[in-house]
Protein backbone atom coordinates (compact mmCIF):
# COMPACT_ATOMS: atom_id res chain seq x y z
CA UNK A 1 0.00 0.00 0.00
CA UNK A 2 2.90 2.32 0.81
CA UNK A 3 4.48 1.67 -2.57
CA UNK A 4 1.18 2.39 -4.29
CA UNK A 5 0.94 5.71 -2.47
CA UNK A 6 4.54 6.46 -3.36
CA UNK A 7 3.88 5.68 -7.05
CA UNK A 8 0.79 7.92 -7.03
CA UNK A 9 2.80 10.78 -5.47
CA UNK A 10 5.61 10.33 -7.99
CA UNK A 11 3.14 10.25 -10.91
CA UNK A 12 1.39 13.35 -9.59
CA UNK A 13 4.74 15.09 -9.25
CA UNK A 14 5.69 14.07 -12.80
CA UNK A 15 2.33 15.32 -14.09
CA UNK A 16 2.81 18.64 -12.32
CA UNK A 17 6.33 18.87 -13.70
CA UNK A 18 5.02 18.17 -17.21
CA UNK A 19 2.38 20.91 -16.87
CA UNK A 20 4.95 23.38 -15.48
CA UNK A 21 7.45 22.50 -18.20
CA UNK A 22 4.82 22.94 -20.94
CA UNK A 23 3.82 26.38 -19.62
CA UNK A 24 7.44 27.43 -19.24
CA UNK A 25 8.25 26.36 -22.81
CA UNK A 26 5.19 28.19 -24.14
CA UNK A 27 6.22 31.35 -22.29
CA UNK A 28 9.78 31.02 -23.60
CA UNK A 29 8.47 30.47 -27.13
CA UNK A 30 6.27 33.57 -26.93
CA UNK A 31 9.18 35.62 -25.60
CA UNK A 32 11.48 34.32 -28.36
CA UNK A 33 8.86 35.10 -31.01
CA UNK A 34 8.53 38.67 -29.70
CA UNK A 35 12.32 39.07 -29.74
CA UNK A 36 12.51 37.77 -33.31
CA UNK A 37 9.75 40.14 -34.38
CA UNK A 38 11.66 43.10 -32.94
CA UNK A 39 14.87 42.01 -34.63
CA UNK A 40 13.12 41.39 -37.93
CA UNK A 41 11.62 44.88 -37.80
CA UNK A 42 15.07 46.36 -37.10
CA UNK A 43 16.63 44.43 -39.99
CA UNK A 44 13.80 45.53 -42.28
CA UNK A 45 14.32 49.17 -41.25
CA UNK A 46 18.05 48.93 -41.92
CA UNK A 47 17.52 47.27 -45.29
CA UNK A 48 15.06 50.00 -46.24
CA UNK A 49 17.67 52.63 -45.37
CA UNK A 50 20.33 50.83 -47.40
CA UNK A 51 17.96 50.48 -50.34
CA UNK A 52 17.12 54.20 -50.26
CA UNK A 53 20.82 55.10 -50.08
CA UNK A 54 21.66 52.79 -52.98
CA UNK A 55 18.80 54.19 -55.09
CA UNK A 56 19.95 57.76 -54.43
CA UNK A 57 23.59 56.98 -55.23
CA UNK A 58 22.71 55.04 -58.38
CA UNK A 59 20.59 57.98 -59.51
CA UNK A 60 23.52 60.34 -58.96
CA UNK A 61 25.84 58.00 -60.89
CA UNK A 62 23.32 57.75 -63.72
CA UNK A 63 23.23 61.55 -63.98
CA UNK A 64 27.04 61.74 -64.01
CA UNK A 65 27.33 59.06 -66.69
CA UNK A 66 24.73 60.81 -68.84
CA UNK A 67 26.61 64.13 -68.58
CA UNK A 68 29.92 62.48 -69.45
CA UNK A 69 28.42 60.63 -72.41
CA UNK A 70 26.89 63.84 -73.70
CA UNK A 71 30.25 65.63 -73.35
CA UNK A 72 32.06 62.75 -75.06
CA UNK A 73 29.52 62.79 -77.89
CA UNK A 74 30.02 66.52 -78.43
CA UNK A 75 33.80 66.06 -78.46
CA UNK A 76 33.53 63.16 -80.90
CA UNK A 77 31.36 65.23 -83.23
CA UNK A 78 33.81 68.15 -83.05
CA UNK A 79 36.76 65.85 -83.82
CA UNK A 80 34.83 64.29 -86.71
CA UNK A 81 34.14 67.76 -88.13
CA UNK A 82 37.78 68.77 -87.76
CA UNK A 83 38.92 65.56 -89.45
CA UNK A 84 36.57 66.34 -92.33
CA UNK A 85 38.08 69.84 -92.57
CA UNK A 86 41.61 68.36 -92.51
CA UNK A 87 40.64 65.86 -95.21
CA UNK A 88 39.27 68.63 -97.43
CA UNK A 89 42.37 70.77 -96.84
CA UNK A 90 44.60 67.83 -97.69
CA UNK A 91 42.68 67.25 -100.90
CA UNK A 92 42.95 70.93 -101.79
CA UNK A 93 46.71 70.95 -101.10
CA UNK A 94 47.17 67.80 -103.16
CA UNK A 95 45.32 69.43 -106.08
CA UNK A 96 47.44 72.59 -105.81
CA UNK A 97 50.60 70.50 -105.68
CA UNK A 98 49.75 68.85 -108.99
Amino acid sequence: MLTLAFIVVVLAALGGLAVWLTRTLQAFSAQADAGFAVRNAEVERRLQGITETMDRRLGELDTKVDRRLEHASKQTNAIHKQLGDVGRATTTLAEHAK
